[in-house]
């Protein structure tokens, strides 16, 4: 075998096994090891006619089996997610997070921790944060590329029927708009909001794949 042919072959073996650990016929092939699936979502996501798949893992680890304050054993192993597209061979890693999002079963102290839920609106994928009388909170991500990455934050703060202010950060748009409600003694009905606007500059946008929690994400 001349050197040629033999570095032919190691080059096609080490294509090979790349396509094979990006692409597969069953979606739940992608999820690591020590992982479960805690959620799986089908939608278009490319507008191709084809339904694509999301999938919301959970780590495994026996350590984070915990006894919380109402002395209630219960799993605070965190959660993320992996995107696939599906095609004609399968499904096809497009990106993912598998350690971002926390444990559906954190202390909420004197309330329940703010819930995660998913949606998809025109390919985009939101991850909502509700928490109840005291808001809600919400992040957009678009794919650009080979990555998802966040295109816009919303965030309202309110206390029962009682809107405190609301937040919209544009990534595209590079614009932060802050409405605060000005009559303290409002109780619901009649909010007076007070809106401030700022552009700002930035010179990436922030990668699904690189936060580390979305609890630590500030703007």
């Amino acid at each position: 075998m001349t050197h040629y042919l033999r570095l032919f072959l190691i080059v096609v073996l080490v294509a090979s096994c790349r396509s094979t650990k990006l692409q597969h016929k069953n979606a739940l092939h992608f999820i690591p090891e020590n992982y479960a699936l805690y959620q799986k979502l089908n939608a278009d996501l490319n507008y191709d006619g084809i339904l694509d798949c999301i999938l919301i893992v959970k780590n495994t680890n026996p350590e984070y089996i915990v006894v919380n304050s109402f002395d209630k054993t219960v799993d605070r192993n965190r959660r993320g997610i992996i995107i696939l597209f599906k095609n004609k061979k399968g499904y096809q890693l497009i990106d993912k997070n598998i350690n971002c999002f926390y444990s559906e079963n954190e202390e909420g102290y004197g309330y329940y921790a703010p819930q995660l839920t998913l949606e998809i609106d025109k390919g985009d994928i939101i991850f909502n944060f509700e928490h109840g009388k005291y808001g809600n909170w919400n992040y957009r991500f678009r794919r650009f590329n080979t990555s998802y990455q966040l295109i816009r934050y919303e965030n309202t703060s309110s206390n029962g029927p009682k809107i405190n202010s609301e937040v919209t950060v544009d990534f595209l748009a590079k614009q932060k708009k802050i409405k605060t409600n000005i009559n303290e003694d409002d109780e619901g009905n009649n909010p007076i909001f007070k809106e401030t606007i700022t552009n700002f500059n930035i010179d990436q946008f922030v990668k699904l794949s690189a936060i580390k929690t979305f609890e630590n994400l500030q703007f």
